[in-house]
């Protein structure tokens, strides 16, 4: 097929509103719904693209969204070690959020083809691209209403196969112009990480990246949201030296320093406390509590631990190996918000002691689960299953081969120089993985190790 049919272009587009004012339009997510034909003709195209992209390394190491065994916890878990290293050789790491004006909207068509040019693609597949993004239409639809038929002269389809995959190959090289930062990259979402011991020298390289990745915006005619973007200084806080904002601008526009600020789902703090993230978390689980247990009176238990599960269940595992090593009062807070779960599940008063509620309803302690969810990432990582810098961060202990316990079983953990630094998933994750009994670290299966590792009661609740 040498063009993409123009009968699977219209797009049907339903805003999604995202947070601040609802008679904003900017403040909506255009959510598109398109042919079920044109989809399976896009994985197909998909399929071979993304083959080729891989097997000739063409995709940055910089960026993490859209691809195969790369997660947002894996990004972060990269994006804070390099931080916790930093802080712990007693330096401070600056950051830049980048935020990006509607940047799936914005993607110029001619300069996307002169980039799959660029990587290799003939000119048979540009051209088959070129069909693809040109003719495109969208209705909008709020309810049952449909607008009239609107043309798209740029942008890449949201909501279909191909999209998320030329966007990738469209931001590529942005990292290409930076000289003093490491670049995160999570589809749109970016991150300049400056390490160093001097916070005015942090000050400035920042201030000349933001000025060099604004020329490659330019260039490929995308915009940098200024007023969205926010700059942070990680460091320790007994590090009197590096305590003080970072002073970024660019164009005479001052980018916000900011304290706290929520990357890939979960919220930082300058410090790595985590403690706005737990308590914002405790404050969403214990409204699903008050709903859960509004409703215990009219569901059965097997239902309720269903809809714990469900709904409440996975904020909690949601990047838990991150902030395991938080402090033990942040950890107590997280475990009163599921205590009060089970209570609501097991319609038990204040009183009742959950110790017996966890061994009936078959619960596990919150501190027990997060042990478990770093050895899977442990296990990933020691096994290629996840990307390669992560897994280049966790080795496997070298033993004397005369040896019995000779053989990959134990990971290398890590010396630390502050309490900080233990945090760090690549210094607490081999420490959680050396609780594991052998043959249950020697399995080379995924599925095998999740499995056995369920029916593995090893780690304690702290109380």
């Amino acid at each position: 097929m040498k063009c993409f049919p123009n009968s699977w272009k219209l797009a049907s587009v339903t805003p999604l509103f995202k947070s601040g004012d609802t008679d904003s339009c900017d403040n909506y997510r255009p959510i598109s719904v398109l042919p079920t034909l044109g989809k399976c003709l896009e994985r197909l195209i998909y399929n071979q693209c993304i083959a080729y992209m891989n097997t000739n390394h063409l995709l940055t190491d910089c960026q993490a969204g859209f691809r195969e065994r790369h997660s947002t916890g894996a990004c972060l878990a990269d994006f804070l070690d390099e931080i916790y290293e930093e802080i712990d050789g007693g330096g401070s790491c600056g950051v830049l959020f980048l935020d990006l004006a509607k940047a799936f909207d914005t993607v110029d068509h001619r300069i996307l083809e002169l980039k799959l040019q660029a990587l290799g693609f003939k000119a048979s597949a540009v051209s088959w691209f070129s069909s693809y993004l040109t003719g495109c239409e969208q209705v909008t639809k709020i309810g049952d209403v449909f607008s009239s038929k609107k043309p798209i002269s740029c942008s890449v389809p949201q909501g279909s196969i191909l999209g998320p995959f030329l966007f990738l190959c469209y931001v590529n090289d942005l990292t290409v112009n930076l000289l003093h930062a490491n670049c995160f990259l999570f589809a749109d979402d970016t991150a300049l990480i400056v390490r160093g011991r001097d916070p005015d020298r942090i000050e400035r390289e920042l201030n000349h990246e933001l000025a060099n990745i604004s020329k490659w915006f330019d260039a490929n005619k995308l915009a940098m949201n200024l007023k969205k973007m926010k700059v942070m200084h990680f460091r320790h806080c007994r590090n009197l030296r590096s305590n003080r904002d970072l002073h970024i601008s660019l164009n005479n526009e001052i980018v916000e320093s900011v304290h706290h600020f929520k990357y890939l789902g979960v919220i930082l703090d300058v410090h790595l406390s985590f403690e706005t993230h737990i308590e914002k978390l405790c404050s969403k689980i214990n409204s699903r509590n008050g709903i859960l247990k509004r409703m215990r009176n009219f569901i059965s238990k097997e239902l309720a631990i269903d809809l714990y599960r469900s709904l409440i269940e996975p904020h909690f595992r949601y990047c838990d190996y991150i902030y395991t090593g938080c402090s033990l009062t942040n950890s107590r807070k997280l475990q009163v918000a599921q205590n009060n779960s089970l209570r609501a599940i097991a319609r038990a008063d204040n009183y009742y002691q959950t110790e017996l509620l966890n061994r009936e309803l078959g619960i596990e302690w919150l501190d027990v689960q997060a042990s478990k969810s770093i050895c899977v990432e442990m296990f990933k990582n020691a096994n290629n299953m996840n990307p390669v810098h992560n897994c280049n961060k966790v080795a496997w202990v070298s033993h004397d081969r005369s040896l019995r316990s000779a053989g990959r079983a134990d990971l290398v953990i890590k010396r630390t120089n502050t309490k900080l630094a233990d945090m760090n998933m690549f210094v607490h994750g081999p420490r959680a993985w050396s609780k594991l009994p052998v043959d249950l670290k020697k399995m080379d299966k995924l599925s095998g190790f999740e499995r056995q590792l369920r029916n593995f009661d090893g780690f304690v609740h702290v109380r």
